[in-house]
């Protein structure tokens, strides 16, 4: 092993920068050569399977969109009548009103309640053509403390 090393040094310092750009060229094809002529065919047919899930899933997608539409503006036809909202409503024997916040647009209401009964107060929301903007639910001692920003559905 010394034999090698002792060799190197023994060579002319110009010989020695040809040998080292030399190798260092090879090494440089080498690795260009592995990775767009080698890997170059299969990344090319992983981007073009990509590409089609993408487009499956995002026409999956529209269709979904446009099937809820229709049933939404089924659901809630213009003759139907809507229920009255009002926030006391939604005091239960799972649920209670910490405070109603009204605006021109719906308003801010919060509710303490138990898992069970939330999916209830979405429903309920519905049927008085209320929309949920944003809500968070955050725990509150061994409640659920339920956040709701409202608007109302139609302004007719």
């Amino acid at each position: 092993m010394n034999a090698l090393f002792d060799a190197w040094c023994v060579l002319a310092p110009r010989t020695r920068i040809l040998c080292w750009s030399a190798g260092n060229v090879c090494l440089g094809s080498l690795l260009f050569i592995c990775l767009f002529y080698l890997g170059g065919p299969a990344l090319r047919v992983q981007r073009e399977a990509l590409v089609q899930q993408r487009a499956t899933v995002q026409q999956q997608w529209r269709s979904q969109y446009r099937q809820m539409a229709s049933v939404g503006e089924a659901r809630i036809a213009p003759d139907e009548k809507l229920l009255p909202f009002s926030p006391l409503d939604f005091q239960t024997s799972h649920r209670r009103l910490v405070h109603w916040l009204p605006s021109a647009e719906g308003g801010e209401m919060a509710l303490t309640s138990i898992w069970e009964a939330i999916p209830d107060v979405f429903v309920r929301l519905a049927a008085c053509g209320m929309s949920v903007r944003r809500f968070s639910l955050n725990v509150e001692k061994s409640a659920l403390l339920l956040t709701l920003e409202l608007e109302r559905l139609n302004e007719e």
